[in-house]
């Protein structure tokens, strides 16, 4: 007997309505369609029965207790890892969920704990009970315990009457009708019962299908298989809901014969068609799912959060989709463990490409479930329906693209390190995320979750923030998962650098994975403004400039493409980096024009990166300049009025007219207010009393056109006023009033009532533990109280001024060592650093941590550069 795997493939399809039951009885999605779904499971038991019918007629009937007892060890054997990892999860949610809920009194416990050791020991399908763990183990406890029985009684028949077969079919039938006519599947012992029924079935069918194998296979034309399969696939599917047309559901278990007579057959052309490995695989995952799926299901039938009943339809392919996604998830489980004990090569019915795409898929279509908690669809513009089609289109590509390249990557040895290092990263930003769950939320992200709850961009955190947010949300309805999100980007930066140095030399590079495990990067790493992101993107940069101009001769498109790309991106993420839109293309040109001899080629090169860095700059910088006018003027004159309210003390200011700029200033906001509060880092004075509140457009230009001015004729009064917010703001200050730690779930309601949004955003906001929460990110804050004494100390850790200094210093070097590249990343870090200190409104540390990573990193390339250039006969590019 051959195997076809299209019997794998309706192994699947069966599991399905016996899920759609499921989900219709155990939550409030109640549809009468799938109430009689549960009779796919005949068909199991059928088709163990065949097989079972295999195995008895080449078994020796000497001893057939010794048989019988080798058959359910096999069968033990292939169930069981399955059976009890779901149990065991099952169980454990269970007791959380009820817990939680307190849903259980002391009865219900009672017979909570019972049925567990009566699920752990396998013997639930003699009888029913409620109050189960996993629902479906009564399956497994009555197909073992029924295949005993029926081996050993069928077996004693087979050796005590010669012609064994004829009987065995006699008895199967006349003990299908007494089991219709007068067995209730309600009944006590029913489960048993009907197990041992359908196995009977399942043997005689295997006993017709030998005959006709033996005498008619070759006899029959391949149309009567296909009408064959129509005909059985038709009752299956009958059987499977509610109708008129046939009364008796138990007909299914008769349809299954048939239908798998003639598919162990093979000869219809639909047979022949699922004869395939995904078939294969599909069955392979049928029990997992089978046995998984009551979890998922409690897992949305609990979630107070998710209006299952309002997305009906969406519901139910989500709950099905994620049954699935969790069985492939538990075959994979059990597959690696079965390897690693056995030390065997990984065998799978399927390629990992395959999996990882259909596990996308699953996870895609759970991802319109997941929205439904957070966002809302009501009165959706054509803006706001673009924005959700964008993350839609960016969720499938991160689903599908993503995994490739991460199994490609994968299967080359050399990247086994990297691998190892990745997941060493991404371990120790895990548990400082748990600790913290769901992360640093202070104040102006809450704002964002407002607007991006309506599909809604805050422009002036860029729209890059905002998808980021929506993107993560709509992969999980949560906050910790936009923080776990951007833990997984910095994870692979980080590796990425630090492979970028190590090819060049050697494993010093590994000493750079003290900056990403230091304090402060463990803190922003937590925070979910845009500096995270946005610092780790603009080190990417500097890594992609460094690798690309150490081999140019030799240059690769795509890393010039990504270059480009990467470039417009930081560019667009902060205003203050939009000179980066000019100055690395001049640079990358200039080295293009001094390294490469070919002109046609040359010229070549220059178009493809002008392209690929100014055309995605102009259609990001024309999506923020969406932004509402009046918020563009107000963060434009926030930015240095705290600058400007200190250089007004001074009485020996120059201008070509100052008493015209001074005036024009006061327009829009009060010169004496300004002097009165003067501060170059209290924004929030500013913000409340200064303003700017109501002025016109035009009042407005000539503001700031007199402010520039003021700035330009009196730059190094400007300087000195803002130097007070670079001290406090880069720790060089002894006052550490700058840094945050976590709110309390008051205060976060107080700060969502402020911004005046919808409290839908506590759903998806939820800490672990609040007290550890706060206490760790207070301590990562650089605070903490000396026993016994209310005084503060700090770690050394947190003065963002040194990376400056030292960044000066090698921009010193640089040119004194005729260095041109080094010199100009350090310029272009320098020269983003300078911008901020103009710009920067508040003592936020947010807008000098950039430059604590870019500064220790880019120095840290450097000092490898000029200590191992000889031993690595290393070659510049002057």
């Amino acid at each position: 007997m051959e195997r076809n795997k299209s019997i794998d493939f309706y192994r699947f399809a069966f599991c399905l309505p016996v899920i759609l039951l499921h989900i219709s009885v155990s939550t409030t999605l109640y549809d009468e369609r799938f109430t009689l779904g549960g009779n796919a499971v005949e068909f199991f038991f059928v088709l163990s029965g065949f097989l079972l019918g295999k195995y008895i007629k080449k078994a020796d009937e000497k001893n057939i207790f010794v048989s019988a007892l080798n058959k359910t060890k096999r069968q033990i054997i292939h169930i069981f890892p399955y059976y009890y990892l779901c149990l065991f999860a099952t169980l454990f949610y269970r007791i959380y969920i009820n817990i939680k809920f307190d849903s259980y009194g002391e009865q219900d416990w009672v017979q909570f704990i019972n049925n567990f050791v009566a699920e752990l020991l396998c013997i639930t399908g003699i009888t029913y009970r409620t109050r189960h763990i996993n629902g479906p183990d009564w399956y497994v406890s009555a197909l073992i315990i029924a295949s005993f029985l029926v081996t050993i009684f069928v077996m004693a028949i087979k050796r005590y009457i010669k012609k064994w077969e004829y009987v065995c079919e006699a008895l199967s039938i006349f003990i299908f009708v007494i089991y219709i006519q007068f067995f209730d599947l309600a009944s006590k012992y029913g489960n048993i019962v009907r197990a041992i029924v359908n196995i009977m079935i399942g043997i005689t069918c295997y006993i017709i299908y030998a005959n006709i194998e033996k005498k008619y296979e070759k006899k029959i034309p391949i149309i009567i298989y296909d009408i064959i399969d129509i005909v059985a696939v038709s009752f299956c599917i009958m059987c499977l809901f509610p109708n008129n047309l046939i009364e008796e559901k138990r007909i299914i278990a008769l349809a299954s014969g048939i239908l798998i007579i003639n598919q162990f057959i093979g000869k219809s052309h639909f047979s022949k068609f699922l004869d395939s490995n995904i078939s294969l695989f599909l069955g392979r995952i049928s029990l997992p799912i089978y046995l998984g799926h009551l979890l998922v299901i409690l897992k949305f039938a609990n979630n107070p959060r998710y209006d299952m009943t309002q997305w009906k339809v969406q519901s139910y392919l989500a709950i099905v989709a994620a049954s699935i996604l969790i069985g492939i998830i538990i075959d994979l489980i059990i597959t690696l463990v079965s390897c690693k004990l056995k030390k065997k090569q990984w065998d799978y019915p399927i390629s990992i490409r395959k999996v990882a795409f259909i596990i996308s898929m699953l996870l895609f279509i759970i991802s319109f479930a997941n929205e439904k908690v957070f966002f809302k669809f009501d009165n959706l513009g054509k803006q706001k329906i673009c924005v959700y089609v964008i993350c839609k289109i960016i969720m499938i590509l991160l689903y599908i693209y993503l995994p490739q390249v991460l199994i490609r990557l994968v299967r080359k040895k050399e990247n086994y390190r990297w691998w190892r290092l990745g997941i060493l990263i991404f371990a120790i930003y895990a548990v400082s995320i748990l600790l913290a769950w769901p992360g640093n939320w202070v104040n102006d992200e809450f704002g964002i979750l407002g607007i991006v709850q309506n599909f809604g961009i805050k422009y002036h955190q860029s729209f890059f923030t905002s998808i980021f947010f929506i993107v993560m949300i709509m992969i999980y309805p949560s906050c910790g998962s936009i923080i776990l999100g951007q833990a997984v980007v910095c994870t692979i930066i980080s590796v990425y650098i630090i492979k970028v140095i190590y090819e060049q030399y050697g494993k010093i590079a590994y000493c750079l994975l003290v900056l990403f495990f230091s304090v402060p990067t463990l803190y922003f790493i937590l925070s979910p403004l845009r500096v995270c992101m946005y610092t780790f993107t603009f080190l990417l940069l500097v890594a992609i400039l460094l690798k690309l101009t150490n081999k140019f001769e030799n240059i690769d498109y795509k890393i010039l493409g990504a270059l480009g790309i990467v470039t417009a991106i930081v560019a667009t993420w902060r205003t203050e980096s939009v000179f980066l839109i000019i100055l690395i293309p001049v640079f990358i040109c200039i080295n293009i024009c001094k390294k490469i001899n070919t002109v046609a080629v040359r010229k070549k090169m220059i178009i493809f990166f002008l392209v690929v860095s100014l055309l995605p700059f102009g259609v990001f910088r024309n999506i923020n300049q969406l932004e509402n006018e009046a918020t563009k003027k107000n963060v434009l004159l926030w930015s240095f009025v705290t600058g400007l309210s200190v250089m007004l003390q001074d009485e020996d200011l120059k201008s070509p007219d100052l008493e015209e700029d001074i005036s024009n200033i006061d327009k829009v906001m009060p010169v004496e207010e300004m002097k009165r509060n003067a501060s170059s880092y209290d924004f929030y004075a500013i913000y409340n009393v200064i303003g700017p509140f109501e002025y016109t457009d035009e009042e407005y230009t000539k503001c700031v056109k007199s402010i520039v001015r003021l700035i330009v004729c009196n730059p190094v009064k400007y300087l000195e006023a803002k130097w007070d917010l670079f001290t406090y703001s880069s720790g060089c200050s002894s006052e550490f009033h700058w840094v945050e730690p976590a709110n309390s779930t008051e205060q976060t309601q107080n700060i969502i009532k402020m911004y005046g949004i919808s409290e839908d955003i506590l759903n998806i906001f939820r800490t672990l533990n609040n007290e550890l929460r706060s206490a760790y990110i207070y301590f990562l804050t650089g605070m903490y109280t000396i026993e016994g004494t209310e005084v503060l100390t700090y770690y050394f850790f947190w003065n963002f001024g040194i990376p400056i200094v030292l960044l000066m210093v090698m921009f010193v070097v640089s040119i004194l060592r005729k260095n041109l590249t080094l010199c100009f990343v350090n310029f272009m870090i320098l020269l983003d650093f300078a911008l901020v200190y103009v710009a920067a409104p508040t003592t936020h540390v947010m807008y000098f941590f950039p430059f604590y990573i870019l500064g220790y990193a880019t120095v840290f390339y450097q000092i490898c550069y000029f200590i191992k250039k000889d031993k690595y006969n290393h070659k510049e590019n002057l």
